[in-house]
């Protein structure tokens, strides 16, 4: 069964490597360094109480758009961003079972970087209904239907986890009205990318 196959079935699927490790390691230093200067962090007041959190980091941003044609391979779906969000967990914090807004219809999660004795799982409720744990290691991204696939984690048990999440809608779906979390970018996502994005798709 291949990745789109998975997807279809399950409602998510894992992507190895998605990000390689040194990128991923300084992504997630670099979230550390703006935490401790200040920069566009909030501390965290609803899923994960006391966290630091991030919003429309511009590093972040450039992760959602980036990963898109690898989640379009995945899953083969044609999508739309929608935003990206940012987390460092810290010993005790856990994630409360939940569904996400119709923003995050199709989802994905990608380990950054941590500083723990064992990786620490991500949990979905499969289709089966049953509890089913996920590892991802640095640079490892899960993708799955955010609205409709239960996730949650329990309490990290020692150390530091880094995770992004990037968000997107199906651009034949319901919810193309939250493309780039309704307007942030002032342009259409297409034209975003035609004239400003660099990327080397294509290239040999």
């Amino acid at each position: 069964m291949n990745s789109k196959e998975f997807f279809k079935k399950n409602k998510y699927v894992v992507v190895k490597n998605a990000l390689c490790e040194e990128a991923a390691e300084i992504a997630g230093n670099s979230l550390l360094v703006d935490e401790a200067i200040g920069s566009g962090n909030t501390v965290d007041q609803a899923q994960v109480v006391g966290a630091t959190s991030f919003y429309q980091n511009p590093m972040c941003e450039a992760i959602l758009l980036q990963m898109r044609r690898t989640i379009e391979d995945a899953t083969g779906l044609r999508l739309v961003p929608t935003y990206a969000f940012a987390r460092v967990y810290r010993w005790g914090d856990d994630l409360k079972k939940h569904k996400d807004r119709p923003a995050c219809e199709i989802s994905a999660t990608l380990t950054l970087n941590f500083k723990s004795k064992e990786l620490w799982p991500i949990w979905v409720k499969t289709v089966e209904g049953e509890d089913h744990p996920v590892k991802l290691d640095i640079g490892d991204l899960m993708i799955y239907r955010g609205c409709e696939v239960e996730h949650w984690r329990e309490p990290l048990v020692d150390g530091i986890w880094m995770q992004v999440f990037i968000h997107y809608v199906d651009k034949q779906g319901p919810y193309l009205e939250h493309e780039f979390d309704k307007k942030r970018y002032k342009i259409p996502f297409y034209d975003f990318i035609d004239k400003y994005l660099v990327t080397h798709e294509g290239e040999k």
